[in-house]
């Protein structure tokens, strides 16, 4: 008789129990769909930048298999440049010993082709570095040093135009519509240096004259570490070509997760400005340019870098570049290129580079000498399957 009771006591207690999560359950669900509804809108976006990460991770692949069924399809099929580079670099700081490496040695593989008359494809594949674990250790190539730079369908409408993919970010000075592997260590900007400039997203280009172009971008934001964090960035550039004057002026918004003193994550700001412009005089090309990367107010320059170029192209053999550049209003940095092409194709390059750099910090009274240079060769394998 004991036991029976002990029994249904504990019959009763269970069904209690039951009861009571039920009751939990439900006032949860009430909660979440009355008080937390952008709850569920950030797990559908978070899900849905997922499964758009997922499928731009395999994009090149994509890109490369429709290029080879292009072939026998299309008007033009694709363009494969493969491009090697080795080089030697020194890097010597004031008071330590010089440090000799292989500097940006790397191969490349450059894929272009035309699905019709106004749609394209384009891809860069890093293929190897002196940093072979970073390339290949991103499930998602979010960062520069990835073995994906960028991969994009573009439409070319004329007035309108659209670029989506893996794109490049469009901020900073005209080096930053270079290719990575024609730039040298010593002579980009810290602006280059410091900023992620292959992003996912989507660029709208608009051309209302023949020699101006817009472009408003949306793209993941360089501060993103991971596919949970639900920070983007935006951009608008203004190019314009008008006679010896080029133009390209951008400013980017840029938001980041970082935790606060409280230890709480919280979304900030940050403001990217970037103003160059070009001139060019026959065997003559100059530019001058400004950025402030960072700020968190626009009118705040201690990130600031004014950067100016001179570059003669004495013959068609040989290209010699100055430059000087100017960082928060107290670094100072100035190098030299040289470029010999010695076949008719321009095919093979040889090149040398070296740059001074002097550092303040708030440590040391005095400014810190950095200096930095590089010797190597590189060249271009073109393989065309296009038809006309």
């Amino acid at each position: 008789m004991l036991k029976a009771a002990t029994m249904a006591t504990a019959t009763i207690s269970m069904d209690a129990g039951i009861l009571q999560n039920v009751i939990r359950i439900f006032f949860i669900i009430i909660e979440c769909v009355f008080y937390k509804i952008n709850n569920f809108v950030f797990i559908f976006a978070r899900l849905t930048v997922n499964l758009y990460f997922e499928v731009m991770r395999k994009f090149f692949l994509c890109c490369l298999t429709m290029a080879v069924m292009s072939l026998p399809l299309l008007a033009d099929g694709p363009e494969i440049r493969i491009t090697p580079r080795l080089e030697g670099n020194v890097s010597s700081a004031e008071g330590l010993s010089p440090d000799w490496n292989l500097g940006a040695s790397s191969l490349y593989a450059f894929v272009d082709g035309d699905f019709s008359s106004h749609f394209s494809y384009t891809a860069s594949l890093h293929l190897l570095s002196t940093q072979l674990r970073d390339l290949y250790n991103q499930k998602y190539p979010l960062v520069n040093c990835s073995w994906l730079d960028w991969a994009y369908v573009s439409y070319d409408g004329g007035f309108i135009g659209v670029d989506v993919g893996k794109i490049c970010h469009n901020f900073g000075f005209f080096e930053s519509d270079l290719d990575d592997v024609d730039c040298y260590s010593p002579m980009v900007s810290d602006t280059w240096t410091e900023n992620c400039s292959y992003q996912y997203g989507a660029t709208l280009r608009l051309n209302p004259w023949e020699t101006q172009t817009f472009e408003l971008q949306f793209t993941t934001s360089p501060f993103m570490k991971s596919i949970a964090e639900n920070v983007w960035a935006y951009s608008l550039c203004w190019r314009g070509e008008m006679g010896v004057l080029s133009t390209k002026w951008s400013f980017s918004r840029q938001y980041a997760e970082e935790e606060s003193e409280e230890g709480l994550l919280e979304r900030n700001a940050y403001n990217y400005i970037g103003i160059d412009n070009k001139l060019t005089f026959d065997n003559f090309m100059y530019t001058l340019g400004f950025s402030n990367c960072g700020a968190a107010q626009i009118g705040d320059i201690s990130c600031s870098e004014f950067v100016g170029r001179a570059k003669f192209i004495g013959s068609e053999k040989v290209n010699v570049e100055a430059m000087l550049s100017w960082k928060r209003l107290k670094d100072l940095c100035y190098g030299l290129s040289v470029e010999y092409f010695p076949l008719k194709d321009d095919s093979l390059r040889l090149f040398a580079a070296a740059s001074n750099r002097h550092l303040h910090t708030d440590e040391l009274p005095s400014a810190i000498s950095n200096f930095m240079a590089c010797l190597g060769v590189r060249y271009d394998l073109v393989l065309s399957f296009r038809k006309h």
